[in-house]
């Protein structure tokens, strides 16, 4: 049997690819519609900004998955995660990944989608 700690990061990666091909068909489609309405410099200026942002996030899951790789099995020495320049904003990093993802704290979902749902009913006499 799989360690736990390792399905998380499982869990994660797939949910992260799902949606980013949710997130490149809707860009696809909204792409088509800016063009066909005449709004290109619109769209190259919309991609831009969602390209570095993806850019970002795939960053952060791969620090993300590479810190909690390194806390298991102790692969850098201490002395030298100390001296290093960047490793203490990786850990940062994958540390609020890690808040983000998995934190038990988060909202109930199920309840909050049910909120929304009576908030509908009651508002359009469903």
């Amino acid at each position: 049997s799989m360690d736990a700690s390792y399905l998380h990061i499982i869990a994660f990666i797939l949910t992260f690819i799902v949606v980013v091909i949710a997130v490149n068909l809707l860009g696809k489609g909204i792409k088509k519609l800016f063009h066909a309405i005449a709004l290109g410099p619109v769209d190259t200026i919309l991609g831009l900004a969602f390209g570095a942002i993806k850019g970002i996030l795939l960053l952060a899951i791969l620090f993300y998955v590479f810190d909690n790789f390194e806390r298991k099995n102790d692969l850098i020495d201490q002395k030298i995660k100390e001296e290093s320049f960047f490793y203490p904003y990786i850990e940062n990093l994958s540390n609020k990944m890690e808040e983000i993802v998995f934190d038990e704290k988060r909202p109930d979902f199920d309840q909050e989608k049910n909120q929304v749902n009576d908030f509908i009913e009651e508002t359009f006499n469903i």
